[in-house]
C-alpha cells in the first residue's frame, strides 16, 4: 500500500516535504532523519581516486613514479594492499548498500570503527614501507603519536562544535537538498485575510 504524506519541521518554518513511500510513515521518518547514507559516497569516491592514481601511474610506465608500487609489492606489503582493497573498499561498499542496516546502530557503529582501522592500515601502507620496505613494522609509538593527536583534535572538535551550526544558514538551496519544498503563501488570500475577507 503507498502512503502520500506531508511533513513540516519547526525548525525550518515555510518548508513542506510530500512525498510517497510503501512503507509505514514512521519508518519513512527514520530514513529521511538519518545521517547514515553518508559513509557510502565516500566509500567509492576513496576507491575511485585510489585505483585512478594506481592506473596513471602504473600505465604511464615512468620509473620515477612506478617504485612506489614496486616497493609494495615485496614481503607482507603485497598481503597489505590486497586487505586494503577488500577490507577498506569491498566489505564496506557491500555493507552500506542495505538502507535496512544502515538505521541499524549495532550495524554501523562497527563499520565505523572498521573504517577508521582500515584507514589506519591505509595510511600505514603510504607511509611506513619507506622505513621497512620489507615487511610490515608496527611500534608503540606509532600508535601512540595517533592517540595523542587525535585526542588533541578530538577535544578542539568538540569545545568548538556547539559554538557553529552544523547546518549552513541562509543557503538558499539547503531546503532543496534536504527535498523540503517551500510552498509561498498566497497572496490573494493574505490580502484577503488583511481586509477581513469583506466583499
Amino acid at each position: 500500500m503507498e502512503i502520500i504524506y506531508i511533513l513540516t519541521n519547526e525548525a525550518m518554518p515555510g518548508y513542506v516535504k510530500i512525498g510517497k513511500t510503501n512503507n509505514n510513515l514512521e519508518q519513512r521518518v527514520r530514513e529521511l532523519s538519518g545521517s547514515t547514507s553518508v559513509p557510502l559516497p565516500f566509500t567509492v569516491f576513496y576507491a575511485y581516486v585510489t585505483f585512478a592514481q594506481y592506473f596513471i601511474i602504473w600505465n604511464a610506465n615512468v620509473p620515477e613514479e612506478t617504485f612506489w608500487y614496486v616497493l609494495r609489492e615485496k614481503g607482507t606489503w603485497w598481503n597489505l594492499g590486497m586487505v586494503i582493497i577488500f577490507g577498506h573498499f569491498f566489505l564496506p561498499f557491500l555493507m552500506l548498500l542495505r538502507i535496512d542496516w544502515k538505521l541499524k546502530l549495532t550495524v554501523m557503529v562497527p563499520i565505523f570503527v572498521w573504517a577508521w582501522l582500515m584507514h589506519f592500515v591505509d595510511m600505514s601502507f603510504n607511509i611506513i614501507p619507506v622505513l621497512h620496505p620489507d615487511n610490515f613494522h608496527l611500534d608503540w609509538l606509532d600508535l601512540a603519536c595517533m592517540a595523542f593527536i587525535g585526542g588533541i583534535l578530538t577535544k578542539i572538535f568538540l569545545k568548538q562544535l556547539h559554538s557553529h551550526p552544523i547546518v549552513p544558514q541562509k543557503d538558499p538551496r539547503f531546503a532543496e537538498s534536504q527535498e523540503i519544498y517551500y510552498v509561498p503563501p498566497d497572496p490573494i488570500a493574505g490580502a484577503a485575510a488583511k481586509d477581513g475577507g469583506g466583499h
